[in-house]
């Protein structure tokens, strides 16, 4: 703690000088009170501590400050009657949000407890364990960037972190699905922030937090469903469609929410993503909507609509806003009402297209259509088509 109140009273050099040494070096605490037992040693000669990159003055301040907060806590100084373990406990008691975990080691990357990078710094001789813990974190310039630098930096064991904050780590579980080998992963851990401590796989987890972690990814596209159609896709349209037009109905849409809860009803007690796959989609959502929302929706919101004296049957393509019918020119010569649903309360978007399936007009009057626009698509068409009827 006293190291923190002022500047290192080593530099470099004396570090390298240790370098050999290295890995007994559990910390740069340890490297502090090599440097103050070789000045004890030397009996705090500037000249002999100075050759080995050790600055007298800062260590005496350094020691002037751990024998103050000695005295406040009423103990002696004495740093040799402590191991190394023992004031790195310390110190995970002192400062449990500085605890940090290795996310890179190539590039001394760590996390800490509130999931922020912090790098470590490039001069520490510490940073070979999965666990640290810094008593100070500095902004730097870094390649360009502002980023978080650790100094005073001690390796820990993780188990420490368990012993010395006990009660305070919170039992926690998480289940996640695993794209590499295709299949959900359950894992039990203590919590302290954003670490998770003691991970330990379950081999039995859950068969709710099976099915959401597959209803997850499912729903971010990261797994896609053999038998999910566009029949599907239309059915959910289908339901915000009636929702902003038909208030009447109290027709929930099917949003996000309840697109998870019937995934992980498609996914729940399947033993792995092969079944999960070929299950059929359908029955789920009808099951989910219920006979009577389905009712509603097939009366004034159906999948198709019956032209050509109801003898052929086109497609609808939902969204809030409209209803559109794709349809070929030729169809619709036969076709003198406009078609509507809801007992012609709702006029359908006709999307005319021309005999090689590309729209040529949009429209929400037929008669108009044919009274003007028609005359003037039928001479650009015609000579380009000319196996085709042209009334």
């Amino acid at each position: 703690m006293a190291s923190v109140e002022t500047r290192k009273p080593y530099t470099n050099d004396f570090i390298d000088s240790l370098k050999n040494q290295r890995k007994s070096l559990l910390s740069e605490l340890n490297v502090l009170l090599e440097a103050f037992y070789f000045a004890q040693r030397n009996k705090f000669s500037v000249s002999v501590c100075a050759s080995h990159g050790i600055n007298v003055h800062r260590l005496a301040e350094c020691r002037k400050i751990a024998v103050q907060l000695c005295e406040y806590f009423g103990e002696e100084f004495n740093p040799a009657s402590m191991t190394s373990e023992e004031i790195i406990k310390i110190l995970i008691q002192l400062y449990p949000d500085n605890i940090v975990r290795l996310k890179s080691p190539a590039r001394k990357l760590f996390q800490d407890t509130r999931g922020r990078n912090v790098f470590l710094s490039p001069s520490s001789m510490s940073g070979d364990s999965s666990w640290g813990i810094a008593l100070s974190v500095t902004e730097k310039m870094m390649r360009g960037q502002i980023q978080l630098q650790m100094d005073f930096f001690s390796d820990l064991k993780e188990e420490w972190i368990a012993e010395v904050l006990g009660e305070r780590l919170q039992p926690a579980s998480t289940c996640f699905f695993d794209l590499a080998t295709r299949k959900v992963v359950a894992q039990n851990y203590l919590s302290f922030g954003e670490h998770k401590i003691n991970l330990v796989d379950d081999p039995c987890p859950d068969e709710s937090q099976v099915a959401h972690a597959y209803a997850r990814v499912i729903f971010e596209g990261k797994l896609s469903l053999k038998k999910w159609t566009s029949e599907i896709d239309q059915l959910i349209e289908r339901s915000k469609f009636l929702n902003v037009h038909f208030p009447e109905f109290d027709f929930d849409p099917i949003e996000e929410e309840d697109l998870l809860q019937v995934l992980e009803a498609l996914c729940y007690g399947k033993k792995n993503w092969k079944q999960i796959r070929n299950t059929e989609v359908y029955p789920f959502f009808a099951d989910y909507l219920g006979a009577d929302k389905l009712r509603i929706m097939d009366e004034f919101a159906p999948q198709f609509l019956l032209l050509g004296n109801a003898s052929k049957r086109y497609r609808l393509f939902y969204s809030k806003k409209e209803v559109v019918l794709r349809i070929k020119l030729q169809d619709l010569y036969d076709q003198r009402k406009h078609p509507t649903l809801a007992y012609n309360s709702f006029p359908v978007v006709l999307e005319v297209l021309a005999p090689n399936g590309n729209p040529v007009q949009r429209t929400q009057d037929l008669n108009a259509f044919w009274d003007s626009s028609y005359l003037q698509i039928k001479k650009d068409l015609a000579g380009r088509y000319p196996k085709h009827e042209w009334r």
